[in-house]
């Protein structure tokens, strides 16, 4: 191997080094929000909004608001995930989670407007020691299908003095991921979600 051959992998080197220290958010692949006494993380190339509550207005605080991250590829396809927080005052003992899961599905599709179909059993699971119910459905909003899963979990909020609120979902474009594909995206989001951070 001559100089001029070491030269130049030497500066191909720095500039793929530079190149990655300058981006390395990028190369990571996710960002982490951590705000209002929750964490989670999300594609860093994503387009992000944060809002106040529609039910409380702006701007998100410990006591309500929403984030969204919406990934799009081209004309391909669009990828959302989304938390929406809240106090909940009237949160009886007797209401189960899943209760307050079908409150929400049947919101969204009275508020928005949306058609709704197609839904799987609803799932359990536990995430920090709290107890999330979510369901897999399709949907149709202004000629637009999509796939989505949404979630509810209730949990003891002690500085606001009662309880807290969150619906977790993630939407994605119809045909391009089976209902597999879309709850293993659904469950990476909540491995990195924490509900009291």
């Amino acid at each position: 191997m001559n100089n001029r051959q070491l030269i130049g992998f030497a500066l191909i080197a720095i500039i793929t080094g530079t190149n990655a220290y300058n981006n390395q958010e990028n190369y990571s692949g996710t960002t982490e929000f951590n705000k209002y006494g929750f964490s989670f993380r999300y594609p860093t190339n994503a387009m992000i909004w944060e809002t106040g509550h529609p039910d409380y207005g702006s701007p998100a605080s410990d006591f309500a608001g929403r984030f969204s991250a919406t990934k799009v590829s081209g004309d391909e396809y669009i990828e959302q995930t989304m938390i929406i927080w809240t106090v909940v005052k009237d949160h009886q003992t007797n209401d189960t989670v899943e209760d307050a899961l079908w409150v929400v599905i049947n919101d969204i599709s009275v508020d928005s407007n949306i058609t709704l179909g197609n839904f799987s059993d609803t799932k359990t699971l536990t995430i920090d020691g709290y107890e999330l119910v979510y369901v897999y459905f399709e949907g149709i909003q202004m000629g637009e299908r999509f796939n989505t899963i949404f979630g509810v979990m209730i949990i003891p909020w002690e500085s606001l003095c009662s309880y807290r609120g969150y619906i977790l979902g993630y939407v994605g474009s119809e045909g391009v991921f089976s209902e597999a594909e879309i709850e293993a995206r659904y469950l990476d989001f909540l491995n990195f979600f924490k509900p009291v951070s």
